[in-house]
């Protein structure tokens, strides 16, 4: 009974006049009011740069065309949500590659708008409601002064935020928001709200629960030690749930392709228990791994985001830890690049909350100031940001890699020439397009198991610094720029296949059916395109940074000559 007594008396003191920041006469205080304006205009800005850069053909197969091809075929009745492109080469339910079960009630909104672009939109709307959750943990624990604007305000402007946010459509954006509140809920007393929005945050992917542990001991060391321990049970619990029960019930696999020993944690072994033996019989073995220069990259960024100012408040960055470890154990470079991919977007809000667990500890001492920790935060996201958000502003990103290009419409008339119910094999960024569909892969995974087979030789990223893993042409296209043409080529000389369009850089091809176009005509066509497109490649390399390879752990890109 003192537990919910106390409870109540903190919930009061959450919503009271002063601690809410409302005053007694009703007005919305300036604080509240910019904070509200800058969510608006957040939302409604990297929404409007998120649909462009899909009406532009910048979207890809992978990521947001798996995602539409799985939540249209739960629209229509398929609850295992099976996608044909996958890394195993073979149609898989999608709970079988990630654990998106919030996939399930997504689909709902399928039946209304069966179009990936709400999508985009849905992501920005979570780095919104992410943002003015951190406003809510500031608010109660700084007031509504200053200070407590900059978390939110710092999350917006982040390049880390940004990148997530552009880069098709992960689950990872709506687990932060729901991650955030989560701790808002708990800080405040609302415990029942804070187990529904757990529940919200554990059905987003399978990575999650391990944020869920580190939950539980942040609360079990901030003093709710039952609490702390129901919430690493629970989420242990739901991780076995879904690994040993439900995926294999849904999918028809063993679990999860991740604890499989695919492509990233092979290393360590083929099944969680393999792993877990790697883990703690060869640290050595694990130690030289991610002691790599290529790893400890990601520590350092993130540290120079605002982690270094919050290492005082260690209980909370505890949250951040499962990503990092994940980011680090992962084989290859792609897991730990500092720009351009979204696996971090959890970490910037962990150590923005940290950030201003150190604030309220100095407060005492800055008076009125905003607190040390805080000014840091916004001093390293402005900097950050200028030099690495793929949005305009940053050093790295122009308004061209925004354009639209002009042949776009081509797209939908050579498109409407593709039967719904046939397979089709697609250049990677013209996927999220033709996704809707039983069966359809990027080109390099089963092209010659396909009815149809359409490619695109324009380059359509603009110019390219280097710093954003999809404007790399082996991302972007699926494959280097050279195999895309040479598989053009093979197909207009294959007997097999029949080019049924060819038009502004389009390239149509059907399996066993005759070609539309004469060879001579089609072949002056293909020799023109490979020259603009050869010209557009070399045009984008030129503003290409050489420190880009270091901060990404690649060169990713290859043009037409190599």
């Amino acid at each position: 009974m003192t537990a919910r007594r106390a409870a109540k008396r903190r919930r009061a003191q959450s919503t009271s006049p002063a601690a809410s920041g409302h005053s007694l006469s009703g007005r919305l205080p300036s604080g509240t009011l910019i904070v509200s304006v800058a969510v608006v205009l957040y939302v409604a800005l990297l929404s409007t740069f998120s649909i462009v850069q899909h009406r532009g053909l910048k979207t890809q197969m992978y990521d947001l065309g798996n995602a539409d091809q799985a939540l249209w075929a739960a629209a229509q009745g398929d609850w295992a949500m099976t996608q044909s492109n996958t890394t195993q080469r073979r149609a898989m339910s999608r709970l079988a590659v990630h654990a998106n079960l919030i996939f399930w009630p997504l689909s709902l909104g399928y039946r209304v708008w069966p179009d990936p672009e709400w999508l985009l939109v849905l992501s920005s709307a979570a780095c919104g409601a992410a943002g003015l959750g951190l406003y809510a943990i500031a608010r109660r624990r700084l007031g509504a002064g200053t200070a407590a604007m900059i978390p939110p305000l710092a999350f917006y402007a982040s390049a880390i935020v940004h990148d997530a946010n552009l880069y098709d459509f992960h689950a990872i954006t709506l687990a932060t928001a729901f991650l955030v509140w989560t701790v808002w809920a708990f800080d405040t007393g609302w415990t029942r709200l804070a187990w529904g929005l757990l529940v919200g945050a554990l059905s987003c992917q399978e990575d999650i629960p391990f944020v869920g542990v580190a939950l539980g001991l942040w609360l079990w060391l901030k003093g709710s030690r039952r609490q702390g321990l129901a919430v690493a049970a629970a989420s242990l619990a739901y991780l076995v749930a879904v690994e040993a029960a439900l995926v294999p019930a849904v999918s028809g696999e063993k679990g999860l392709m991740r604890a499989a020993g695919d492509q990233r944690y092979g290393w360590l072994g083929s099944s969680p228990l393999e792993m877990l033996w790697t883990l703690t019989t060869e640290p050595g073995r694990v130690l030289g791994h991610v002691l790599q220069p290529d790893r400890l990259r990601l520590p350092l960024y993130l540290a120079l985001s605002g982690g270094i100012v919050a290492l005082r408040s260690w209980p909370m960055l505890l949250l951040a830890l499962p990503q990092i470890a994940l980011g680090m154990l992962s084989s290859g470079a792609w897991r730990t690049s500092m720009t351009g991919t979204y696996y971090w977007i959890l970490c910037e809000a962990v150590i923005i909350m940290a950030c201003i667990v150190s604030a309220e500890l100095d407060a005492g001492r800055a008076g009125r100031k905003v607190p040390p920790s805080l000014v840091f935060l916004a001093t390293s996201t402005a900097v950050l940001s200028l030099l690495f958000s793929p949005l305009p502003h940053g050093l790295g990103s122009t308004w061209s890699n925004y354009a639209l290009p002009p042949e776009r419409k081509s797209l939908e008339m050579i498109a409407a020439q593709i039967p719904t119910d046939a397979s089709l094999c697609v250049q990677n960024n013209l996927g999220p397009h033709l996704s809707q569909r039983q069966t359809v892969v990027a080109f390099w995974r089963e092209c010659r198991q396909s009815d149809y087979a359409l490619f695109h030789l324009r380059w359509v990223g603009g110019p390219n610094s280097g710093l954003f893993a999809r404007a790399w042409s082996n991302i972007l296209l699926g494959q280097p720029a050279g195999i895309v043409v040479r598989e053009v080529s093979r197909m207009m000389s294959s007997p097999d296949w029949g080019l049924l369009a060819q038009k502004d850089g389009f390239y149509l091809f059907a399996r066993n059916q005759p070609h539309r176009i004469p060879r001579e005509a089609m072949t002056a066509e293909f020799a023109r395109d490979l020259s603009i497109f050869d010209g557009q490649l070399r045009e984008a390399e030129k503003h290409r940074w050489k420190v880009a390879r270091r901060l990404t752990g690649t060169t990713g890109w290859k043009d037409l000559t190599r």
